[in-house]
Parts: structure tokens; C-alpha cells; sequence
């Protein structure tokens, strides 16, 4: 997402206050198309297990951070993957639902790595 321009992922392990992360670039993008990547790498040897994320733009590691647990199974049912909108539970306190992004997203590719 992007918060005050600036392209952020958040992550909650729970509805809890210490089961959500926040992962932010701290400057904004400039005006003009950009890439914007996520590496989430999974530590792996089991479920729930920590990760790494990182956000790149154009290429250019912006921001990184360690999320210490993952869920370790699924999502509640009622919630679904979104793009560019929020329609269910905010992930984070920091912006509310319904969210539409009021940009433009040209592309989104899912790689799963095994």
C-alpha cells in the first residue's frame, strides 16, 4: 500500500496490537510510473515461522524489516486478497475500511518460490 505516498507493507499475525508489523520507505515516491516489488522470504522448517520483507522500488531496496511470526494456517474465512481496496477487517489501525486506492495499478504478479 502506500501511506502518505510512501509504498508500506503491513503484515498482522492477529487482530492484536503486537501481532501487526509495519514496513515503510521513508520517502515517497516522485510523480511518474514506478515498480514496486515485495520480497517476503519465509524462514521455512515448519509453519508460523518468521520472515523477511522487503520492498523495492525500480529495483532499489527501500525499506526492509523481520516479521518475527506468520499465521499459521490461513486467514479468517470471510477475509479475501485485495487489490488496490480493503472491503474487511484493516490489517493495520492506520487507514480505514472500505479503502480504494484512487491511483493507478497497471500490473500485479503473484511468484511463489518454493
Amino acid at each position: 500500500m502506500l501511506q502518505q505516498g510512501k509504498p508500506t507493507f503491513a503484515y498482522a499475525f492477529s487482530h492484536y496490537p503486537d501481532h501487526k508489523w509495519t514496513i515503510q520507505s521513508p520517502t515517497p515516491l516522485t510523480a511518474g510510473k514506478h515498480t514496486i516489488v515485495l520480497n517476503f522470504d519465509y524462514a521455512g522448517g515448519g509453519v508460523g515461522k518468521a520472515a523477511k520483507a522487503n520492498i523495492l522500488v525500480d529495483g532499489k531496496s527501500v525499506a526492509s524489516g523481520d516479521i518475527p511470526r506468520t499465521v499459521p494456517s490461513r486467514f479468517s474465512a470471510d477475509e479475501t486478497l485485495d487489490v488496490g481496496e480493503d472491503f474487511g477487517t484493516p490489517v493495520t489501525r492506520d487507514y480505514d475500511v472500505p479503502f480504494i486506492f484512487k491511483g493507478k495499478i497497471d500490473k500485479v504478479t503473484v511468484d511463489i518460490k518454493n
